[in-house]
This record gives structure tokens, C-alpha cells and sequence, in this order.
């Protein structure tokens, strides 16, 4: 369902506009804040979508973000990659959450306390390096 949903916001011109819009908003800071911006969006969807599903729908709009800024694809594609692999805050968010979830004894607590801090780690990281 995503491909299809990704595709049609691309050949509907819904990720161009997106793009445009986001560059307008933060593109005058730099290509940092541009992944940074995207960075932190991959993540926060990844914790209630699957990271398949993340990387489906934002790769796209990296591709519009980059060329609405005139900056290279490259490093807006690894920050959709790299966040939409950021998804400790929330045990929903992925697989293997959620086999550990139950057997641990886990509550949603307990994944926020320390998936949140790995969360931000990760992304201050990614964002540094991945230009």
C-alpha cells in the first residue's frame, strides 16, 4: 500500500510542493538543518510506521527537498535511511520491539526512557556525518 501511496504523491506533484515548502521553511539555514529537519520527520513516523513504509513515502520527498535546495540527493536519501532505522522510542514501531516487549516485561515507559536519548544521539550523529 505504500508504494502505491508513494507514487501517487509523486505523480500527483504532492511531493514537489512538500519540498518546495520545506525548503522555503528551512532551507535558508543550510543543507545541515535540511537533513536535520528531515532526519528528526523519519524518525518520529518510524516510531508508529514501519520503517519500510517511512523510507517508501519520504525518499521522494528528500528527492524534491534536494532539488527544490539545488543541493545534492545523496545526503537527504542516508538521513531518510538512517532515521527511518531509528525506531527504539516506541516498542509499535518495529518487529523486534515487540517480541521483547512481552516476555521482558516492558511497559511503553521503559522503551521512552531509553529509545528516546538513542533516538536523539543517532540523530545528532547522522546529521553530522552524513553530509
Amino acid at each position: 500500500g505504500t508504494l502505491a501511496l508513494s507514487a501517487a504523491a509523486t505523480s500527483s506533484g504532492f511531493n514537489a510542493m512538500v519540498g518546495g515548502a520545506v525548503n522555503e521553511l528551512l532551507g535558508p539555514y543550510g543543507p545541515k538543518v535540511l537533513i536535520g529537519g528531515l532526519f528528526l520527520t523519519a524518525i518520529i513516523l518510524t516510531e508508529v510506521l514501519s520503517n519500510n513504509a517511512v523510507a517508501i513515502i519520504l525518499t521522494p520527498v528528500a528527492l524534491a527537498i534536494a532539488k527544490a535546495a539545488g543541493i545534492d540527493e545523496r545526503p537527504m536519501i542516508m538521513a531518510v535511511v538512517f532515521g527511518a532505522s531509528c525506531c527504539f522510542a516506541n516498542p509499535l514501531g518495529y518487529q523486534t520491539n515487540l517480541l521483547v516487549f512481552g516476555p521482558g516485561s516492558y511497559r511503553f515507559k521503559d522503551f521512552l526512557k531509553v529509545g528516546l536519548p538513542l533516538d536523539l544521539l543517532l540523530a545528532a550523529v547522522g546529521i553530522l556525518f552524513v553530509l
